[in-house]
């Protein structure tokens, strides 16, 4: 393994307010170009490549290295002509989205998503009601559907492939990039982000605007529960894990 560092965060929620700079995304993109040659620097994020790679025109985002595009069903690397194949082989296995499609239909409180938000590997909607997201995922199951269900920020549900998702993009890099999982820090801060912040392996900073969602992950000893809100709470896990002068 090298001595190469990965930081994988979410954008929205995280980075950004309302795609907004925050305080601390200054700091942190002063300190990732101060590391520009041992940093792997990944966005993890609800959004389309597009979306994405329009923050970074803007200037709001520094370049990354990589995206892992709408909650990790795609991924994504320079020059962004298309997503990486071999990943795309990995979560395509026993993904049924018209059978998913189906399910909830069945559902009168489930509204779809604007057609933009859709792709072939994630269904998205809209669901206020949170205690129905077990239901959602017996009512999958029953259907013999293996997928995951993802519910962020009392009203985006997304079902994707189960081999997909943010996790698992980020570990694909981490992999193919030969980076140790002590060299990694993750941060997130709503329900999209907990496969990829519980990973055990990994250290992990949810900031202090995190959603109520992730409560549940406050016993998680790798994961650091930050007081500061969005980059400002990234930039205080990583001090805490050491994340820029570990060995």
């Amino acid at each position: 393994m090298s001595d190469i560092r990965m930081l994988a965060l979410d954008i929205d929620g995280t980075v950004l307010d309302d795609s907004q700079p925050t305080i601390g995304l200054g700091t942190l993109h002063f300190l990732v170009g101060q590391h520009r040659d041992r940093i792997r620097l990944v966005f993890a994020t609800g959004r389309s490549l597009s979306s994405t790679l329009k923050l970074v025109e803007q200037g709001l985002l520094f370049s990354p290295d990589a995206i892992a595009a709408f909650v990790g069903t795609e991924l994504w690397l320079p020059p962004w002509e298309k997503p990486d194949p071999i990943f795309e082989r990995i979560i395509r296995r026993e993904w049924d989205r018209e059978g998913v499609v189906k399910t909830l239909k069945a559902f009168e409180s489930i509204k779809p998503q604007p057609e933009e938000m859709q792709s072939q590997w994630k269904v998205s909607s809209y669901l206020e009601d949170a205690s129905l997201v077990p239901v959602v995922d017996a009512a999958l199951s029953a259907r013999g559907i293996e997928a995951t269900v993802l519910y962020s920020c009392g009203l985006y549900l997304d079902v994707i492939p189960k081999n997909a998702g943010k996790r698992a993009g980020v570990d694909y890099l981490r992999q193919s990039w030969g980076i140790a999982p002590k060299r990694v820090l993750v941060g997130g801060n709503s329900g999209n982000d907990i496969d990829m912040l519980e990973d055990p392996r990994l250290p992990a900073v949810v900031v202090g605007n995190r959603e109520d969602e992730l409560q549940q992950l406050s016993e998680a000893k790798q994961v650091y529960q930050a007081e500061a809100p969005f980059a400002a709470g990234v930039l205080e896990g990583a001090a805490v894990h050491e994340f820029w002068t570990r060995v």
